[in-house]
Formats: structure tokens, sequence, C-alpha cells
């Protein structure tokens, strides 16, 4: 029996190892699975879609070939159609029933225009005459090919779907059979030992007495048997127990277990995040290497690619101060990295918003980013650039992957309307707690309202020949703002701090601080003066219901402009 066993082990060793060799082999799909495909004419713009490149299983690799320069992108669907809009363009197809590649033309009325360097690409690859590039098909995705945009783009193009073979159940199979066939010859050893020690000469013992083969059957009594000994001897009916007890069992009335209702799913289908990481890094790269050389030269129009709103308003006027004095602030400077937090909207339409935070150094505050696209072919513009407060904790957000949704400057779900934020807090500035929204703020740390109302304050108990009026406005009509993990959101928003000093006697006359005199071009005004500062603001607002207050958690601000009267 033992040598039977040794056999059994050697013949199922060997065939867990041919069937692993096969596995690599004989049984192994194809490597790669190649469709080509060659136009006779071609639009500026050759779109993909995610279905062709679903085609095949395996990673696939685009392939483009052409006369001139080839330029291939990838990107979520969605985008790149909205990229391509009524562009003229040509979109390959896939015929069920000859199983090829086809393609087809449509003329548009809008204007073509060079694909390069767009936000919404995940990866792009230009080169001369040939260009082969791989596509992550994940979320969505599609490729996009051109040459400059307006000529015709490539007309060769294959696609070849590489498979990553996985290995695990060859190697399962393998290491199995090596191992089993170890332990066959492990145990022949000891069975040959044992053979061996057998066959050595053994002393005969005698053998005992044996008693009759035959013994006399033993009759049954006709007394019927009793006790606890007797149930344990009656097996043949335990099946046929078992089988009345669940044709009995079958027999119950079913409305003892009532069928469980399905739970209907929701109808709402979560937005996917605007951007990934990739394309995020991407974009702050560009707007810090943009924003460094332009600071360099205090030149505002080297902003306009990457700025936009209130951002490219406030550095603007720090150019023109730094041209008219050295003394004039520096301004902060955009990091590129560590970016310590990335969060897209979760959304397919435009205007689109982004927010980051970046900067993060030990003798250097954090700076939030908050970014907006307006149409599919503009860049992603810098809208707001604040510090943030020192020691500040933000509130937990979704992750980049997911996204967040965006919020509308009439939100009525939060505790306060986000395009109500400036005069509100700026009310609170004014009269601290004798404001009725004194109470809806978190004034704890809130660096920018002890700064201002000390000033304020101090401007009013100093000016006693002069009136003062102070306004504090919603500059730019639509804050940009994201919603956290918790139901509130992150709120971006623009004021105005007006400042308005009349003098209350004739001949005597207002004068203003160093950096006012540097932008009036005089110490003062007889008539009176005006300034006006912009100030970026980053607001946490919770929802309605929630304890927590707003709290103001970053902020920037700057001299626009003084006037005389």
């Amino acid at each position: 029996m033992r040598i039977i066993i040794a056999i059994a082990m050697f013949f199922l060793s060997l065939a867990l190892i041919l069937a692993g060799i096969a596995e690599r082999t004989v049984w192994a799909p194809e490597e790669t699975k190649a469709m080509s495909i060659v136009m006779d004419s071609t639009r500026p713009l050759i779109v993909i879609p995610h279905s062709i490149l679903g085609l095949h299983r395996g990673t696939p690799v685009i392939q483009a070939a052409g006369t001139a320069r080839v330029f291939v992108a990838t990107g979520r669907e969605a985008d790149l159609n909205a990229w391509v809009g009524g562009s003229s363009k040509t979109t390959i197809d896939f015929d069920t029933k000859t199983k090829k590649l086809t393609y087809a033309s449509v003329d548009g009325i809008d204007p073509t225009a060079d694909p390069s360097g767009s936000d919404l690409w995940r990866t792009e690859r230009v080169a001369n005459g040939k260009v082969s590039a791989k596509v992550d098909t994940s979320a969505e995705a599609a490729v996009i090919l051109a040459s400059d945009g307006l000529a015709a783009g490539p007309n060769r193009v294959t696609i070849e779907w590489q498979r990553n073979y996985d290995l695990t159940p060859s190697n399962v199979l393998l290491y199995s059979g090596e191992g089993l066939l170890l332990a066959t010859l492990i145990y022949n050893i000891f069975l040959f030992r044992n053979i061996r020690n057998s066959r050595r000469p053994r002393r005969r013992l005698p053998k005992a007495p044996q008693g009759p083969r035959s013994r006399p059957k033993r009759r049954e009594s006709a007394v019927p048997r009793r006790g606890r000994r007797v149930a344990g001897r009656n097996y043949a009916l335990l099946p046929a127990s078992l089988v009345l007890v669940g044709l009995v069992a079958g027999c119950a009335p079913a409305a003892t277990s009532p069928t469980p209702t399905p739970t209907p799913k929701s109808s709402t289908v979560a937005k996917p995040a605007a951007l990934q990481l990739g394309q995020i890094r991407r974009i702050v790269t560009s707007v810090a290497a943009l924003a460094k050389n332009a600071d360099t030269s205090a030149n505002g129009s080297q902003l306009l690619p990457r700025f936009a709103g209130p951002a490219l308003e406030m550095r603007e006027a720090a150019y023109a101060l730094q041209k008219k004095s050295k003394k004039a602030p520096a301004l902060e400077t955009i990091y590129s990295s560590p970016l310590t937090l990335s969060l897209p909207a979760a959304t397919d339409l435009w205007p689109r918003t982004l927010m980051v935070v970046t900067g993060v150094q030990k003798k250097h505050l954090p700076n939030l980013l908050v970014f907006r696209q307006m149409t599919p072919r503009q860049q992603y513009q810098v809208w707001y650039t604040t510090t943030l407060v020192s020691s500040v904790k933000l509130p937990n957000v979704p992750v980049a992957t997911d996204g967040s949704v965006p919020v509308t400057p009439d939100s009525a779900y939060l505790a306060e309307l986000p395009q109500n934020l400036p005069t509100v807090y700026g009310d609170v500035i004014n009269q601290g707690s004798a404001s009725t929204s004194y109470r809806k703020f978190n004034l704890t740390n809130d660096s920018f309202y002890s700064q201002i109302s000390k000033i304020q304050g101090d401007q009013q108990r100093s000016l006693t020949n002069a009136t003062l009026t102070y306004q504090h406005l919603l500059s730019d009509p639509e804050p940009l703002g994201l919603a956290t993990a918790d139901g509130g959101a992150l709120v971006a928003v623009y004021m105005k701090d007006i400042t308005t000093i009349k003098p209350t006697k004739k001949n005597s006359g207002i004068t203003v601080n160093a950096l006012e005199q540097v932008a009036l071009g005089a110490k003062g005004s007889i008539k009176g003066v005006v300034s006006t500062y912009g100030d970026m603001l980053l607001f946490y607002v919770p929802s309605i219901g929630q304890a927590s207050k707003i709290k103001l958690l970053g902020w920037q601000a700057g001299l626009l402009k003084v006037k005389s009267l």
C-alpha cells in the first residue's frame, strides 16, 4: 500500500509540473492583438472613442503615423468631445460584420485649434512622422490625434493590445508540483529504509493455541429488546426518518419567512473628478514657473495665460507699486511643491474649480490656490491666492480621486450664503460684538479680523477732525466653493475694503500712510482720499444645523488704488 501511495504522489507531482509548463506555453493566450487602419483623408482632429480601446483585453498602444508632426493625447472621453466641440473631426469606429476598424469624417462649423498643452489631457506625446503612446483605459479614457490642429491629422493608425499575462496560476502549479516531488522523494527514502529493515532475520515464536474455527450461531430471542443499547442499532431507519422530516418541513406554510423587498437604488449618479493627480501637478508647476518669471520682471502681461479675476487684479496692482517704489511689499511666492491638498471639482460641466495647498515649509506658511477653468479650451487659471492662517486646521475633504461637489454662490444649505460673506463679515469688522452676525463667526486666531478692526479703531480715534466711512463689498459676483466631507464648504470670496476720509474743517488736509503715498503720488489731500484694498478670503462655512461656526482659514490683502476726492 505504501508503494502505491509513493507512485501516486510521483505521478501527481509530475502532472502538476506539466500543467504549470502548459499554462506558460500551450495554454497561454496571445501576447498581443493588433488592428490597423489606413485613411484616405482625415480632418485636423481624429478621435478614438473609449469603446474602441476596449475591443480586446490588455493595455492598448496607439501608433500613429503621418507626413508631418503627429500629436497623441489621452483624456476622459466627455472632456475630449467637449474640447473638440463642433470642429471638423474624424472618428474611428468598428464594423461588427467585417471585424475591422472603420472611420467617418464630419465637417464642423467651429474653428479648430492646436490641442497640445491642454489641461484636460492626462498624457500627451508629439513627434515628427510617427509617435507611439500607451493608453490607460481606466476612467473612460479616449484618444485624440492631430498634427497641428489646422492641417490634416495622421492617416495611419495601429492599435496594439499588450496583454500582461498573469503567471500566478502557473507559479502555483509549478511550486506545488516541485514541493510534492520533494515530499515524494523524502517519503520514498523512509519507505525503502523500512523495507530494508523488515528483511532482516527474525526469531520465530510458537503460535498460541487456537480455538475452534466454527462456533454455533447464536439464536435471536423472540422477546422484544428494550433499553438504550437497542436504539443505537437501528441505523437503517435514520435516512428514512430524515426524508420524512424533510417532506414534512416542505409542507410547512411559506408565510413564516417573508420574502425580503429589494432596496431601491439611488437614481443619482456621482460625477467623476474633473482632474487626476498628474494633471493637477502639471497645472501647479506651470503656474509656479509663470508667476516666478512675472514677479521677477513685475510684468503683469506675463500672467495672462494662467491668472484671472481677483488674483490677476491684485498682482498687477502690486507690480505697479513696485515700479514706483522699491519699498513696496514683495508678493507671496507660489511654490509648485509639495502638494498637501488636491481638491478638484466632481463635475462634467464648465466652469470648473480646483483647490490646492502648496508651499508647506518650515519658515513659510502654506498657500491655498483656487483655480478656475471657464471653457474646455481654456487653461486652468488662478483666481485666488490665500496664505493659510498660522496653525489652522483644514476640515476633512473628499479624496482627490473622488472630487468635491461645487458650491453655488446662493447655496441655501450653508449657514450663510457665499455671496453674502463679505458684507456679513465686514459688518462684524466694523461693529465687533455689537454686530448681529458676530456669533456666526469663530474669531479665535483670526489674524485678519484683529488687524483690520484695530486699524479702523486707531483711525477713528486719531482723526478727530475728519469723517470716516468703511465699506466691505463683494467684488467678484461669483464666489468659488467646494463641498467638504462633513457637508460644509470651502468658499473663496473677493472683498474690497473702501475707506473714505473727508476733513471736517476748511484748510485742513488728510495724510495717508507710506504705501498709500506711493499709490497717490502725494502725502495726502486737502479734499480727502478714498483708499481701496483688495482682500482674497478663504472661509470654512458649515452647513445648516451644525454646531461649528464660520471660520476664516486664509487670506491675502493688498492696496489696489488711492485717489483724491
